[in-house]
């Protein structure tokens, strides 16, 4: 329906679509005019961004915002080949206020640790739903993964959605449309989550400090000559509580010589040598249930 003002002007009569429909900040926007009376193509037409004039031209029926700041108001008047009339609409850009949050609790870290536990194959992740300002309880909540409806975690205030790692993913996109009851709110978000393969790092340990979490060992770090040094090796995100974990194995080597079972099992004490050199220090990691954490591990160390 069209309506009519004194001036000869045209309230609403084309349509704007907005692509993607639910924008976080920074990301680009954007949008298109089209109307079933008038062809587009062959029409004067003037993007205004927030009052002001950005874009101008015949058929010029598509326009986009490298980056959006939020809040940003968009109006589109579309002027006939051969006719006085305008045709106008606006549209008003909301960045989405909806944020997906992640972790795996079953991926290893150690104490102390101040990053996000990551997730390796056959993990668990858990994802959750943050929508400033509104209370969970009261919106309906729709997951996907790889955008396949998850009917079993869909629902009034389900804003927790988790899940087990295939072993033959290397990421799952992961989204959510939170909706309110009266359908006046809604907003949505989508999220690759990557999956890494589990690391062993090597740190100093001292006796009376602790593990040194400073500085990870690297390759020729030098250790005073006749001294006594340990060592532990740090298995991040493999899917283990503990180090000492049933079925999970730490196995010590210094050269080819292998080394005693040690307590715990992912710390070396050992004594270089009186004269320079150099040596391998390797850790065999096993774990009889999750073949894919195994591995051998080298340092090398001088002196």
């Amino acid at each position: 329906m069209f309506f009519v003002s004194a001036s000869g002007v045209f309230a609403v009569s084309v349509s704007i679509t907005q692509n993607p429909r639910f924008v976080d900040v920074g990301e680009s926007v954007v949008f298109t005019v089209s109307s079933p009376f008038i062809n587009t193509q062959t029409s004067l037409i003037r993007w205004y961004q927030d009052g002001s004039l950005v874009l101008e031209g015949l058929g010029k029926n598509s326009f986009s915002i490298p980056s959006v700041e939020g809040g940003v108001k968009v109006d589109v008047e579309v002027a006939e080949a051969n006719s006085t009339q305008i045709l106008k609409n606006s549209i008003t850009v909301q960045t989405d206020t909806l944020d997906l949050l992640w972790e795996s609790p079953t991926s290893y870290t150690p104490p102390f640790y101040k990053g996000k536990s990551l997730p390796n194959i056959d993990s668990t992740v858990d994802v959750t739903a943050i929508v400033p300002g509104k209370n969970p309880e009261s919106l309906l909540f729709s997951w996907e993964k790889d955008f396949t409806n998850s009917l079993g975690a869909n629902g009034l205030g389900r804003d927790n959605f988790s899940y087990r790692v295939s072993v033959f993913d290397d990421f799952n996109s992961i989204s959510v449309r939170a909706t309110s009851i009266d359908n006046v709110f809604t907003s949505e978000k989508v999220k690759q989550i990557n999956y890494v393969q589990p690391k062993v790092l090597f740190y100093r340990y001292n006796s009376s400090l602790g593990t040194l979490f400073n500085r990870a060992l690297l390759n020729n770090t030098r250790f005073a000559q006749s001294s006594t040094q340990s060592i532990e090796a740090v298995p991040f995100y493999a899917s283990i509580d503990s180090i000492n974990d049933s079925g999970f194995s730490m196995d010590w080597k210094v050269g080819s010589v292998a080394v005693e079972k040690q307590n715990p099992q992912n710390r070396l004490r050992f004594s270089v040598p009186t004269r320079s050199g150099e040596s391998i220090i390797s850790v065999s990691v096993d774990h009889e249930n999750r073949k894919y954490h195994d591995g051998v591990i080298n340092l090398r160390i001088s002196y």
